[in-house]
């Protein structure tokens, strides 16, 4: 009897116990000091799941291509991790909010495509990163793609300062919410 088919069995229990014993890296570090796509997603944002997109989205995407250029079967793996966590991320707001509008796909689909240009560039330049220009037009185009992801989040409600648990105030949340409403209209 496979022990994921037993009902009732402590999932949560049993994650909580685990995860005394493996290390977990941090789920971010310091992302506002990204060089760049690649720098941001590989390295600094939700490294937890780093690991699990590795494994069911990568290498199975880059074994599956084994007869092609190697670059090319980076290329594909990438851009197909960065579509699946679009869909998952996208799958999260059909549930809080009933509707599909593909921004969350749009913006993984982006910023997967920016990754796979940013690593093409710095090889064809052969530097290992840009420098404070790079940066800057990093963080301008993630601000600009930002309410791609945003938008569905807040028009379902999630992103309500008591659904998000926090060691600020609800008042902090809402001045943030309120703030963040005058540029992502939802």
């Amino acid at each position: 009897v496979s022990i994921f088919k037993l009902k009732g069995f402590p999932w949560d229990n049993i994650f909580v116990f685990l995860s005394d014993f493996v290390y977990l890296p941090p789920i971010f570090d310091r992302f506002y000091l990204a060089s760049g796509p690649r720098d941001l997603w590989s390295f600094r944002w939700h490294q937890v799941f780093r690991f699990i997109f590795w494994k069911t989205g990568f290498e199975p995407i880059f074994r599956l291509l084994e007869n092609w250029n190697l670059e090319i079967r980076r290329s594909v793996a990438t851009f197909c991790v960065f579509s699946l966590s679009g869909f998952l991320h996208e799958y999260i707001t059909w549930v809080l909010d009933g509707r599909v509008t593909f921004g969350n796909v749009l913006f993984f689909m982006i910023h997967g495509v920016s990754v796979l240009v940013e690593y093409w560039i710095l090889k064809k330049l052969k530097i290992k990163r840009f420098g404070l220009i790079g940066w800057i037009l990093w963080i301008l185009f993630f601000l600009w793609t930002t309410p791609l992801f945003c938008r569905p989040y807040l028009r379902g409600g999630f992103l309500q300062a008591e659904k998000v648990p926090t060691p600020y105030s609800s008042k902090h949340l809402d001045f943030l919410w309120e703030w963040l409403g005058r540029f992502i209209k939802y």
